[in-house]
């Protein structure tokens, strides 16, 4: 069911349907179903109050993580090392950090971090990888050349181990 995955709003556009079928994809988990021929006008119509009704939902947040003395703030996207001020973390160099610190310890491949990171699959993304890991390590390791919190685990992946 398309419902466990997400909350964004699901228009369908369906060749004539019977009622039945109708129904059962809005039970299944449609928010509109609109079927040919249709009226630009109508359909804008619905688009923007089915846009409104979303916009009103309470927005998920993801809970504050804290290991070591890293604390990252999903709210404001923030790092802060210790008792230093918060640094601000571009989305992507927030999904890696908080992609490693919810898998602490383990060893995650260039390949897991692109899904987790970017959103897709494929292979030959390392580059990509090692280069958002370089600009986090500048913000968030005290000596970026010998990593405390990020570590290389060469030919394997990324870890995030603290070395206290």
């Amino acid at each position: 069911m398309i419902r466990a995955q997400t909350e964004t709003p699901l228009v369908l556009v369906a060749e004539q349907i019977e009622e039945a079928v109708h129904a059962l994809l809005l039970e299944s988990g449609a928010d509109l179903v609109v079927t040919r021929p249709f009226g630009a006008r109508l359909l804008i119509s619905q688009l923007r109050a089915l846009l409104r009704r979303a916009a009103g939902l309470p927005f998920f947040t993801l809970p504050t993580l804290s290991i070591s003395d890293l604390t990252l703030d999903p709210a404001t996207r923030t790092v802060q090392i210790g008792n230093q001020g918060p640094k601000r973390l571009t989305q992507l160099e927030f999904r890696l950090l908080y992609a490693l610190m919810i898998h602490r310890s383990q060893v995650l491949p260039a390949e897991i971090l692109v899904e987790q990171v970017w959103g897709y699959t494929g292979e030959g993304e390392r580059d990509l990888v090692r280069g958002l890991i370089r600009r986090l390590r500048a913000k968030v390791e005290p000596d970026p050349s010998q990593p405390r919190f990020i570590l290389t685990i060469p030919g394997i992946g990324y870890t995030f181990d603290p070395q206290d």
